[in-house]
């Protein structure tokens, strides 16, 4: 037994002597008043008796952080495999892996550990959650303890802040310390360096250089992966300061990596010795300009009308969120969806909803449909849709699509889905964007060639058609290329339509026994049947040149990619190309609507003319400021608010052929100077001195909102909130939000997780007032390579 408050009891020896001074005539009396007192302050000590716990449950908490010891898994495997031999009879012991989350690598009612299986992300250490979970392991009313295996630096919440809970319920926590020896470390503490500078400006960056002992270190600095310093330093034991000094060009973002290189010298954390840090120039920022052109005119005609632009290829800009931040706004002029890519759409839909930023697309023949932006990445933030609509319908076509079902085509792809799922519903697609009156057949093969769907129509196969693609499977084998060229040119010599295509769908890497397929096309050329080909791979695969061939003889169209999800996107733009109604190529007048005044305050005339433009159909939502004057009333200008971002769809082309009579119209440059503004248009300055930061403690970036003391406006019905993108150096993006808290009744606050190697790009909503760019932020390497084993053992 012990005592929680055992200095109740000095205060037995004057109560002791009161009673003897005192001392009543009955012995009994006597007795009573000494038992009646020691029980008294016994209690008032809090007594605590401790059962026998041989029936317990022992949790092991096991960190697997970075910042842990190359050895630390057998240690920890040696000490749990010593508790398995070691244990009580009738008890329990579970086992808890943990780093930036934690995971069950061991129940209590398992009887042996089997290893650690559990991934766990592991740039943080989250003791804090280990401990709640190894908590929920202990059962109500039974005796436990905790055994924490680590070296005690943490990120995240102070696993103090929870330890009451294990007091509350006498369970012991006790803890064994494993860490790196880092009195041989030389590493980066910080670096100083501003957040935002104007254009012209020079400001200096310091790094701070913790060293042991006197050594040499190579100290080098990449801005924009370009070195722009390279030399020798000589560092004294303690901090030593190094700086240089740059320069601001051009508004946009300047990313640095400094990295240090000790001579003779075994480091025993290398990983603290490259850093990051941002900053960002002020200014205007310039509009992105993707074009497939050598040389463009219409990027002549917006530098003439004072608009700063950067006009560049698709292949030569990779559409990151970081290199997107260096602009206002994003041109897509009659450049391909294939072109800009699955990844760049994504991240440019990302960009303009979740930063404010501006997306203009123009016309062409490689744009909208016929480019590949139906059910693409951009699809949900356009003003307008595209789809084949029925009465817009000059000739019916014949479509008949074979699919490879080959063994690889039963693999699984990162949506959960096989590549056998995405190609069933990429024909679906196809099957729902043709007419009634079309043709449609579906043909699988594997060594020989499988009749799916017969040749009808539309109308006559019903939604039974659609039922039975959905349920074919992947049967094994490879993909006999003369077998499905042989019965899809069969299949489709019977339909009537004027029109007749074929989709031949397979594997870049296992397409076999091609047979005179040369001789084979010519004769479906020469019968008017085209054939296009979508490759599931790349265009460097071994069987690529025979599909790129079967594409060119044909007459068709051939598509690589490697992500099955693409599919459905490649399926549907091959369906708009064959349907070759959706590109209007004939001169067309075009009305201003009353919307044109959203735009610009320009008065612009009444009307003008194009040579051609996409047919597009207005979402509902959306604004049109003009519109064709023919048989479709289709929008010519048309946009709306996408998130917090601006997006316009100019459907005629802006260079070429089809653009000679609006760029022979008066206004033509100055309207177009106008749509480029509108969607680059720039933020306002917060209003009533509100003052907006942030800084980062830790592996959180704390933004906070100043509001005015003196303010005349109530505060906020709802307060403000922040989106987050976190772009993470393999180009993965994540959206995070969070509402602002109150910290007291002028300032409002948030703290946003920043992960290691990855850049935070933070915007603040302001209700009625509207959204705020903050700079990105970035921590300089992951936290836990700082290591103070000093903190780690007080904790």
């Amino acid at each position: 037994m012990t005592f929680l408050q055992p200095a109740w009891f000095i205060i037995l020896i004057p109560v002791l002597w009161f009673i003897f001074y005192f001392k009543p005539q009955s012995k009994l009396v006597l007795i009573m008043r000494i038992i009646l007192s020691v029980l008294i302050i016994s209690a008032l000590a809090e007594p605590l008796l401790t059962l026998d716990t041989s029936r317990g449950t022992l949790v092991v908490l096991a960190d697997r952080s970075a910042s842990m010891p190359g050895d630390s898994k057998d240690k920890q495997k040696e000490i749990i495999s010593i508790i398995e031999k070691n244990k009580p009879p009738n008890s329990k012991y579970a086992v808890i892996s943990f780093a930036q989350n934690s995971s069950i690598e061991k129940n209590p009612d398992e009887k042996i550990f089997k290893g650690f299986t559990s991934k766990n992300k592991i740039d943080q250490t989250n003791i804090s959650n280990a401990l709640q979970n190894a908590y929920s392991l202990i059962p109500q009313n039974a005796s436990g303890r905790v055994l924490l295996l680590s070296d005690g630096c943490y990120t995240g919440i102070n696993p103090s802040d929870i330890s009451g809970i294990f007091a509350s319920k006498n369970i012991p926590v006790d803890y064994r310390i494993i860490r790196r020896t880092t009195s041989n470390d030389i590493s980066i503490q910080k670096i100083s360096a501003p957040e935002r500078v104007s254009i012209k400006e020079n400001y200096n960056i310091v790094t701070w250089v913790q060293a042991p002992l006197n050594t040499e270190i190579n100290f080098t600095v990449r801005k924009r992966n370009k070195i722009i310093i390279n030399k020798t330093v000589n560092l004294s034991p303690g901090m030593n300061r190094i700086s240089f000094l740059d320069t601001a060009l051009s508004p946009g973002l300047s990313e640095y990596n400094i990295q240090i290189s000790p001579k003779n010298f075994n480091d025993a954390v290398p990983e603290n010795n490259k850093a990051n840090v941002l900053v960002q120039t002020k200014g205007k920022k310039p509009v992105l300009h993707i074009t497939d052109k050598d040389k463009s005119n219409f990027s002549e005609i917006l530098k003439q009308s004072g608009i700063s632009i950067n006009t560049v290829k698709p292949d030569k800009i990779t559409l990151s969120i970081s290199e997107l931040s260096n602009y206002s706004a994003v041109i897509l002029e009659n450049v391909s969806a294939n072109e800009i890519g699955n990844y760049g759409m994504t991240n440019i839909s990302n960009w303009v909803k979740e930063t404010g930023s501006g997306l203009l697309m123009t016309g062409g023949k490689n744009s909208y449909a016929v480019g590949g932006y139906f059910n693409s990445p951009l699809n949900d933030i356009l003003p307008v849709s595209m789809e084949l609509k029925q009465e817009h319908r000059k000739f019916k076509i014949a479509i008949v699509t074979v699919l490879d079902r080959s063994g690889s085509m039963g693999m699984q792809t990162p949506s959960g889905k096989t590549k056998m799922d995405l190609a069933n519903i990429s024909t679906v697609q196809v099957f729902s964007l043709l007419s009634p009156v079309d043709e449609f057949g579906v043909i699988a093969v594997d060594s020989t060639a499988h009749n799916i769907i017969d040749l009808n129509t539309i109308q006559n196969l019903g939604s039974y058609a659609k039922h039975k693609i959905l349920k074919m499977q992947s049967m094994g084998g490879g993909i006999f290329i003369y077998e499905a060229l042989l019965a899809s040119v069969k299949m489709i010599s019977r339909a009537e339509s004027e029109t007749k295509h074929i989709i031949l769908f397979a594997d870049a890497a296992d397409s076999e026994a091609p047979g005179d397929f040369r001789n084979l096309l010519k004769k479906a050329t020469d019968a008017g049947i085209t054939v296009s080909v979508i490759g599931l791979g790349t265009p460097k695969d071994c069987d690529a040149e025979l599909l790129k061939e079967i594409a060119k003889l044909g007459k068709g169209e051939c598509y690589f990619t490697e992500k099955a999800e693409e599919l459905p996107r490649l399926f549907a733009q091959d369906t708009f190309i064959v349907a070759r109604n959706t590109f209007i190529d004939e001169k067309v007048k075009v009305n201003f609507t009353s919307d044109a005044s959203m735009i610009s305050s320009r008065n612009f005339g009444h009307s003008f003319s194009v040579g051609g433009y996409n047919l597009c159909y207005l979402k509902p939502g959306s604004n049109i400021a003009a519109v064709s004057v023919d048989e479709y009333n289709a929008p010519i200008t048309s946009f709306k608010i996408a998130g917090s971002g601006r997006v316009m769809c100019y459907t005629p082309e802006v260079d070429g052929k089809y653009s000679i009579p609006a760029n022979k119209w008066k206004y033509s440059s100055e309207y177009y100077a106008s749509l480029v503004a509108w969607v680059a248009a720039a933020q306002k300055n917060l209003p009533d001195n509100m003052v907006i930061t942030q800084h980062i403690e830790k592996n959180l970036n704390i933004i906070e909102l100043f509001l005015d003391p003196d303010r005349k406006n109530p505060s906020f019905l709802k307060p403000p909130y922040i989106k987050t993108m976190t772009e993470q150096n393999n180009g993965k993006v994540k959206t995070l939000h969070t509402k602002m808290k109150w910290k007291d009744a002028d300032t409002l606050y948030a703290e946003i997780p920043v992960e290691s190697n990855s850049i935070n790009f933070s915007t603040v909503f302001i209700p009625k007032i509207g959204a705020k760019k903050l700079p990105p932020v970035s921590l300089i390497y992951s936290p836990e390579f700082k290591i103070d084993l000093k903190k780690g053992i007080q904790t």
